[in-house]
């Protein structure tokens, strides 16, 4: 008959591994949400396009680090910075972080998505866009199609061009 002998350390090792595997798995986990996600069609005579959304994140940080639909080849995250003589530029950028408790609207002139060689039909009205993310992996989101030139106000399409 084998005998089993707890002392004091194997009790602290115990405590340890016990209070160690209490923590809920999700604890500090990205809770992220996609909308607004709309694609602007190319310029006429052009081939890229723009992507749009607003990523909320609820829970840890998270970072956004690819795009990828079958409308595109390409995709790029691009932001835009001023260089030292007050010139606006485009830049693409690896990934997007996006910070706990947070939000991150991807628009035209600021954070965005260029979506080069787009093929859109001409009566599509959806988009796919998946989203790779370091922590909360993929997620796929139905982007609205809107030509240049429009806008989207408050949940509705706006033609004015302002």
């Amino acid at each position: 008959m084998k005998r089993l002998f707890i002392t004091a350390a194997s009790t602290a090792i115990i405590g340890v591994l016990t209070f160690t595997g209490c923590s809920a798995p999700n604890d500090g986990a990205a809770n992220i949400t996609v909308s607004d996600a709309k694609v602007r069609r190319a310029l006429p005579g052009q081939t890229t396009a723009m992507g749009m959304l607003t990523i909320e994140n609820t829970g840890g940080a998270d970072t956004l680090l690819s795009v990828s639909s079958p409308i595109s080849e390409r995709i790029e995250l691009h932001t835009h910075i001023v260089t030292d003589d007050g010139v606006m530029k485009m830049r693409r950028v690896e990934m997007m972080q996006i910070a706990a408790n947070s939000t991150l609207t991807l628009k035209s002139g600021g954070e965005h998505l260029m979506i080069f060689n787009a093929v859109i039909a001409d009566d599509a009205a959806i988009a796919p866009l998946t989203l790779t993310f370091k922590n909360s992996g993929d997620m796929t989101v139905k982007a609205m199609i809107v030509e240049p030139g429009q806008m989207m106000r408050h949940g509705k399409m706006d033609h004015s061009g302002h």
